[in-house]
């Protein structure tokens, strides 16, 4: 009688314990309303308002990123202005991430151990996740993300000589590029982990022949991002040189340095914490069991390699830019996490084999830690929400006030709440035009939104009608 060996379930049980967290923490907070950036992209893929699938090639925010924009325009074909079905895609996507990463890990036997924990540690990111699921325009980065994991799944899995592992991870990898500029920073990180030779196709290979390797496992990256180039110089796309200050590259080292210390604590705030108690369950080992540590298998340098290598090159094309945002953690925060975990589980082999009170020492740290973090993180969503509901009232308030103003007027509100977390200031004002043209599109409206002493000289100026903003309404002021 032949013994069947069952398969290890848990891996899939954590997955779904995960997309179930995700969902309570997320789903009652996204999409509540729309915020800042996400009119302005709304309003570029539907400027007369009508859908316009080309214009996002050409007539960009800034930001060369056809592909979120049309996703946006064909959500407005589906759901017009309400908002909530644009929250739920984000979570959408982010869940598919969340699948993606650990297949990804998977695959490669090195990092097959780490897989679920790594995994685990990039839902849990307060930083990147809370940015690019709560706020609607962080789909560019969950866009990003979703295709250049799928690009780099689909070229490791598919087996080396079929056709279509070249086609499905060229499209991938395009649609990467057509939703944000970071993917161009792919084939630098498939190029280092060829030459380096932790495929171990290239580690005895001469110097010149391991370039030659490399050179060609990024083939398949090289006719997208010539095509996404030439797409890009015919648009109207800032560029790192030419784009405003906050946006402009700047190659200070102390700004880089800057920019590094921060995006390690944005990315690994879960990883430090897991350390520090990873580091008293130590001290109280041999402080209080006083044995021997056991002798166990050497450092896996080349997945603590790996991991650095990921976190660094798609953090590379973020580090010159004076502006921060957790976005950009999302994707980078995955090879952090993995080189953390080598060097836990390293260290945590040479502990000695007390299994039952380090167990159990272990198993309570570490489910405390998770039931706070969790609640943290529920709490932590909850702005989210706040700050949707906020914008959501002011749009209804606009909508239902303007419909009878003239065509080519200037609207000026003035906002008596300003300075506050969910004031039209803070959530709205940035996208205010593009709210106007797009619930009023043949009216040419100009708007502003301004702090309260700004009402003198206001009110007699031609074509300008002013409006108090207070306690959720909006009134005329005469």
């Amino acid at each position: 009688m032949t013994m069947v060996k069952k398969k290890n379930s848990s891996p899939l049980l954590v997955l779904t314990g995960l997309l179930i967290v995700q969902c309570v923490i997320f789903a009652p907070q996204v999409g509540r309303g729309f915020v800042t950036d996400d009119l302005t992209w709304l309003e570029n893929v539907v400027p007369d308002g009508k859908v316009d699938f080309l214009a996002p090639f050409s007539r960009t925010t800034g930001f060369f990123r056809p592909l979120v924009g049309i996703s946006f325009g064909l959500q407005y074909h589906l759901h017009g202005m309400a908002p909530r079905p644009y929250g739920l895609f984000n979570l959408l996507l982010h869940l598919l991430n969340i699948l993606l990463v650990y297949l990804l890990l998977s695959y490669w036997e090195k990092t097959k151990p780490y897989a679920i924990w790594a995994t685990l540690l990039f839902t849990l990111n307060a930083k990147g996740v809370n940015m690019a699921v709560g706020w609607i325009s962080g789909r560019t980065t969950l866009l990003f993300s979703f295709f250049l994991l799928l690009a780099l799944y689909l070229y490791a899995r598919l087996p080396k000589k079929n056709p279509l592992r070249f086609l499905l991870t060229a499209l991938a990898y395009f649609a990467a590029l057509l939703s944000k500029e970071t993917a161009a920073a792919a084939p630098l990180f498939i190029f280092l982990f060829v030459f380096f030779g932790f495929t171990g196709e290239t580690k005895t290979d001469s110097f010149l022949k391991r370039i030659k390797s490399g050179l060609i496992s990024i083939a398949v990256f090289a006719p997208p991002l010539i095509v996404y180039f030439l797409l890009r110089f015919n648009s109207d796309a800032m560029s790192p040189f030419t784009a405003p200050d906050v946006y402009r590259y700047s190659f200070s080292p102390l700004l880089i340095l800057k920019n590094m210390g921060e995006y390690v604590v944005r990315a690994g705030l879960l990883d430090l914490y897991i350390i520090i108690g990873f580091l008293l369950i130590t001290a109280a080992v041999y402080l209080f069991i006083k044995t021997r540590a056991q002798e166990t298998e050497t450092f896996n340098l080349q997945v603590f390699v790996s991991g650095l290598l990921w976190f660094l090159v798609f953090l590379l094309p973020l580090l010159p830019i004076p502006a921060r945002s957790d976005l950009y953690v999302y994707l980078p925060q995955v090879g952090l996490h993995v080189a953390v975990l080598t060097v836990i589980s390293s260290w945590g082999k040479r502990l000695p084999p007390r299994k039952g009170l380090l167990r159990y020492a272990a198993g309570l740290l570490i489910g405390m830690l998770a039931v706070g973090w969790v609640g943290y993180l529920f709490l932590k969503a909850v702005p989210i929400g706040e700050k949707g509901k906020a914008s959501a009232r002011f749009s209804e308030q606009v909508v239902y006030t303007l419909h009878g103003i003239p065509a080519e007027s200037t609207i000026v509100i003035l906002d008596k709440h300003h300075g506050d977390t969910y004031s039209p200031s803070k959530v709205i004002a940035y996208g205010f035009n593009s709210l106007l043209n797009l619930y009023y599109p043949d009216k040419n409206l100009y708007g502003e939104i301004v702090p309260p002493e700004k009402i003198i000289g206001l009110k007699n100026k031609p074509g300008t009608y002013v409006f108090s903003y207070e306690d959720s309404f909006l009134k005329k002021i005469e």
